[in-house]
């Protein structure tokens, strides 16, 4: 029996439009004016994440706002450090972001004034968005990407562990893969909307117990 391409770095150029290495310069909730029927702290308005860039990988430009929905984000968030400052929502069924002046994180995304990170971001009317991509934590001897497992054994094995951004060049230049199988798991993050009452959690473990 024929075996399964992998996924490519192809396939991950192919679904995002920025890829650039950054300083977090600033956390913050901006307004949506869409924003009626939820909670604007928690729910509605979108989390802007400033940077200043280190290095482009694709695309250009010394600074960046990269968007985050609360809506996308996955349900019971487990920080990865608790953080001093930050308000910390009680319950396995708290919302899924945590936001202090500095400091932000859910289920993918954690970030802090100060902190380097790779980010791979789509662009929607002139500005920048997660991709479902999660963010790469910079190491010393290089990058990995937060993340639950399933997610990272769906990307390149040459990105599933701790990888230069030689490599990330490298594996972004290989052909596309995704096309040519049949059990694709998607990039994109499992989407539940708080508004909703019809709201199911995500099917991974949650609560200051789990998964340490």
């Amino acid at each position: 029996m024929d075996s399964v391409p992998e996924a490519s770095g192809g396939d991950i150029d192919a679904i995002v439009d920025r890829i650039f290495v950054g300083t977090v310069s600033r956390v913050h909730f901006v307004q949506d004016g869409l924003a009626e029927n939820c909670d604007p702290r928690l729910y509605e308005w979108p989390l802007q994440v400033d940077f200043d860039i280190q290095e482009n990988i694709k695309g250009e430009g010394d600074t960046a706002s990269v968007f985050i929905n609360p809506q996308k984000m996955q349900w019971n968030s487990i920080p990865k450090h608790r953080m001093d400052g930050a308000w910390i929502p009680q319950g396995k069924r708290s919302p899924a972001i945590e936001l202090s002046s500095s400091v932000a994180w859910s289920s993918e995304y954690a970030v802090q004034e100060g902190q380097t990170v790779l980010i791979h971001a789509v662009e929607e009317e002139g500005k920048l968005f997660t991709s479902g991509m999660p963010w790469g934590v910079s190491y010393e001897d290089g990058f990995k990407f937060q993340a639950h497992e399933w997610c990272v054994m769906s990307m390149p094995q040459a990105l599933r562990g701790t990888f230069t951004i030689d490599t990330l060049r490298q594996e972004l230049q290989r052909a596309p893969q995704v096309e040519a199988r049949d059990d694709v798991m998607s990039f994109e993050n499992v989407s539940e909307s708080y508004c909703s009452p019809d709201v199911q959690p995500t099917p991974m473990e949650s609560g200051p117990d789990a998964g340490n």
